[in-house]
């Protein structure tokens, strides 16, 4: 043998010692493992559901039971069937060593990852919490176990192959983190092609940090658009006065043949870490924001896609932060939607899967000091003696009204503030109470009262005198920033100080609401109309035309929802100083009417929306059209009468109401363009009445003679909404097809494209149907027979609709069975106009029997009714009762056949 050189002697050396080191500390671990663990796991066993239906068996961990879950091969599974591989959970058996008493466990958990071939990880670790089902006589010998966690194992991969699945229990106690049985991995092969399953995806998340007059920034969710939402920092701002306002976002349902998404919200939840000064997690109770549907379904294979979107709900972040003191917070947003399947509600959904988005933010600077009324002295809101701190409130100090008990001492505080006085102040003024009974007073009875807070006034505690003639009553909300009014009943109401003051109850004006100017923005939440209202109160001897809308601006306005009515209003009504004929105003909230004839118009109803703008198309080709952030509704109650109603309109609007619109708030539209749209249909369709005068100056269109009255809004001429269908149906008659369609209003469009399809995926075109007139405003039916011959099986019908300058949209698809005799789905209700009825009864065509469902929603996507019905094959009657308390308006109705087929309508209120 060759003798070895003193180099090859010295790395043998270094190799055997470097052999030696993981001996060293695997001895060394397991020393300190053994001295350190608090529990000895004594058994395991893991819950594997296979099959369809899923049955579940049991694979030994540590425990005798065989097979053993270690290189266990699960079998192969098709990956468009995900509930067919289940980990449903495990059991798990410990020992608690030395002070079982301080060892007890608080927390044991089935942690598990998927892994492919080449062991790289493709979904990371999942903990399944387990439940404690037995423990001994002497607190020692603890079992846990879950059966029914139901977590798929196919939907957590994304392609066919070969995987493997890594698990293992956890103990923790709090003396020892985390006692662990060994890891073990089982292998299972998945096959075929994925095909997309209903969900929601490409979800991305509005954040507005300046105002208005910037867009949103756009960050993304499942949609990766850069930025990112999750792990950005959004910034640091004042605890007082910081705006960090969530606007939203938006997300695309795929709904697979039979499923049904409804009610899709963003969730959002803020959280303030443990930190200096916090020992423990505050969690704040989570809040939703509904989404409404952008324009029509996209037939996709297999079924079909939907945008929902807010881009303008203007929660601010900051607002209820102040009282939980400054530094980090963090906010989690994740997606939601009810889903169905053949009628049968199955679940939540959500977008991410599990957990969610989170950013984080800082706060900055310090709470004001807080003054509570006790009120024995006197009623005087100016006798410091009556406050706790001893001194009289100011713009710098929160107050507190408590509600005292009855019998008790303290009186109601009254502010009577005069030039001597001057105005009563206030920060942030909370009027306690536990109901309408048992509740604080405050009463204003003359002068100004000036709140430059938060004002709440959750039991209607706050009442406001009309003051005297030379001494108007008046509160003035003066925020500089972020601030909240919970409502109530208000003679004459002043906003001032810029900032944003968020309205989250009713706020009824009996004689003024006033901006001041540079006033800010006194905003609601559009999703609630029937809870966060302002009303414009009518005439009295207090505000002879009705209380009055004054001082808006391009920075002091309303962004919300408002109405007021006017009763007995009549044509050329008369200016009684003038003599002249005077448009009514309608509480200046920024459109006038003067109804010249034939009829008297009665009771006129009329809402303001300035928080959206209909986007009643959407889609990679129509995303430019939309109207403006400025929606009328106009409802006479004698619109009926025979000969109808004639008057001529203005419609007034702020130059920020002509941008930052469509589905993502990037859109505009050229004021030059700007033309008067109406719908009768809820914002479904619109036609074009375009514009009799425009002042650019004063910002005001004028347009006369309006025979209809309903929806009105501004749009672009250029771009004027859209070609929509408001009828759609295929049905079988004998060998062949009858397809009919109606429109409402048509703009620009060329025709119609038959397509037909016998997958639902690949169309071909079979005829083409040319528009009867390219720009109309009128009702139109259209029909075509596919007369081909040789029908098999299911056939799927969509119409291809092209405007003149080659911009198209598809309608349907529409389904028609050849595979024997065929009964046509239909629905039709009576009364419709609901009028007072309490029922609407619904008659229900059917060619297949089982659970049926049933919703009712206003044209917010807000559902008002929904219950579940029994269909059977043929004709099937229902009724769908509870609806005399609805306002009135058109609504959807929305019925789901045991087939999954979907037949809508619209009724009437």
């Amino acid at each position: 043998m060759r003798p070895l050189t003193f180099t090859q002697k010295l790395l043998r050396q270094r190799n055997f010692l470097a052999s030696l080191i993981p001996l060293f500390a695997l001895f060394v671990g397991l020393g300190a493992s053994q001295t350190a663990q608090a529990q000895n796991i004594t058994s395991s066993n893991y819950f594997i559901g296979r099959g369809n239906p899923t049955v579940n068996t049991t694979f030994g961990g540590s425990s005798a039971i065989t097979p053993n879950f270690n290189n266990a091969n699960l079998g192969s599974f098709d990956i468009n069937s995900p509930s067919t591989l289940l980990l449903n959970g495990g059991e798990v058996v410990f020992e608690a060593i030395n002070n079982q008493a301080a060892n007890a466990p608080n927390d044991v958990v089935l942690r598990f990852r998927i892994q492919d071939a080449a062991l790289n990880t493709v979904a990371p670790f999942e903990a399944i919490s387990l439940t404690r089902t037995a423990v001994s006589s002497n607190n020692r010998v603890y079992t846990y176990r879950l059966d029914n966690a139901s977590r798929s194992l196919i939907a957590l991969v994304t392609a066919s192959g070969s995987y493997r699945i890594q698990a293992r229990f956890e103990v923790s106690t709090p003396n020892d983190p985390i006692t662990a049985d060994a890891f073990r991995a089982a292998t299972f092969t998945v096959t075929g092609t994925p095909v997309t399953p209903t969900g929601l995806t490409n979800s991305n998340i509005f954040i507005n940090t300046v105002g208005e007059l910037t867009p949103n920034t756009i960050y993304g969710g499942s949609s990766g658009t850069a930025p990112l939402f999750q792990g950005t920092n959004l910034g640091s701002y004042d605890i007082n006065n910081g705006e960090l306002t969530l606007n939203g976002g938006n997300v695309t349902t795929f709904e697979r043949t039979g499923d049904d998404i409804q009610n899709p919200r963003l969730v959002y939840r803020i959280q303030k870490p443990v930190q200096p000064g916090n020992t423990s997690v505050i969690n704040f109770a989570p809040s939703n924001i509904a989404l409404v549907q952008l324009g029509t379904p996209t037939s996709q294979p297999n079924g079909t896609s939907r945008v929902f979107s807010n881009a303008t709900a203007l929660r601010n972040l900051i607002a209820t932060l102040a009282g939980f003191g400054a530094g980090e917070y963090t906010i989690t947003v994740s997606f939601e939607a009810d889903l169905f399947t053949n009628t049968s509600f199955v679940g939540v959904i959500t977008d991410p899967r599990t957990g969610g988005y989170t950013a984080r933010f800082v706060t900055t600077g310090v709470p004001f000091p807080t003054n509570t009324w006790e009120g024995l002295r006197s009623d005087d809101w100016f006798d410091g003696r009556n406050w706790s701190l001893r001194s009289v409130p100011t713009n710098n100090t929160n107050v507190i009204v408590p509600n005292y008990l009855s019998g008790a001492p303290n009186l109601a505080p009254n502010i009577r503030a005069t030039a001597a006085t001057g105005p009563a102040r206030a920060r942030n003024l909370d009027l306690q109470g536990s109901s309408q009974a048992e509740r604080s007073i405050l009463r204003l009875i003359t002068g100004r009262f000036i709140v430059s807070g938060s004002f709440f006034n959750r039991f209607d505690t706050f009442i406001q005198r009309t003051g005297t003639p030379t001494l108007a009553s008046v509160i003035e909300f003066s925020s500089p920033g972020n601030s909240q009014i919970s409502g109530g009943n208000f003679t004459s109401v002043e906003i001032s100080g810029g900032g944003r003051k968020a309205l989250t109850g009713i706020m009824n004006i009996d004689a003024e609401l006033r901006f001041a100017p540079n006033g800010g923005i006194l905003s609601t939440d559009v999703s609630r109309p029937l809870e966060n209202v302002i009303n414009l109160g009518e005439r009295s001897v207090l505000a002879p035309n009705g209380a009055q809308l004054v001082g808006e601006s391009e920075t002091a306005y309303v962004r919300g929802f408002m109405e007021t009515v006017r009763s007995d209003v009549r044509v050329n009504e008369l200016d009684p100083v003038t003599g002249q004929i005077r448009p009514r105003t309608y509480g200046n909230m920024g459109m006038t009417i003067n109804f010249k004839g034939p009829n008297n118009p009665g009771n006129v109803r009329v809402t303001r929306n300035t928080a959206e703008s209909y986007t009643p198309l959407a889609g990679p080709l129509r995303t430019e059209r939309f109207g403006i952030r400025r929606i009328f509704g106009v409802r006479p109650s004698n619109e009926s009468a025979v000969g109808g109603l004639l008057a001529d309109l203005t419609f007034r609007y702020r130059d920020a109401e002509l941008i930052n619109l469509g589905p993502q708030g990037n859109g505009s539209i050229a004021e030059p363009n700007l033309a008067l749209f109406v719908s009768t249909s809820g914002g479904n369709q619109f036609g074009a009445l375009g514009s009799d005068a425009l002042d650019q100056t004063a910002n005001i269109l004028t347009k006369n003679n309006v025979t209809v009255f309903a929806t009105f809004t501004l749009g672009d001429r250029t771009n004027p909404l859209p070609v929509t269908l408001t009828a759609f149906d295929a049905k079988r008659t004998g060998t062949n097809v009858l397809l009919t369609w109606d429109t409402a209003i048509e703009l620009n469009n060329k025709g119609f494209y038959v397509q037909v399809s016998t997958d639902g995926k690949q169309f071909r075109t079979i005829g083409f149907v040319a528009s009867e007139a390219p720009n109309s405003t009128r009702l139109r039916n259209y029909s075509y027979i596919d007369t081909e011959e040789n029908k098999a099986g299911q056939r799927y019908y969509r119409l291809r609709q092209v405007d003149l300058d080659g911009k198209e949209a598809f309608f349907g698809p529409r389904s028609v069975s050849f595979e024997g005799k065929a009964l046509a789905a239909a629905l039709t209700a009576y009364p419709n106009p609901l009028g007072n009825a309490d029922k609407l009864y619904l008659t229900v065509q059917s060619p297949v029997s089982g659970q049926g469902r049933v919703s009712i929603t206003d044209m917010t996507g807000r559902v008002v009714s929904q219950q579940q019905i029994e269909i059977i094959a043929g004709s099937t009657d229902a009724a769908v009762n509870g609806l005399n308390d609805l306002k009135g308006g058109l609504y959807m109705v929305r019925l789901v056949l045991p087939n999954g087929e979907v037949q809508n309508l619209k009724v009437q209120k």
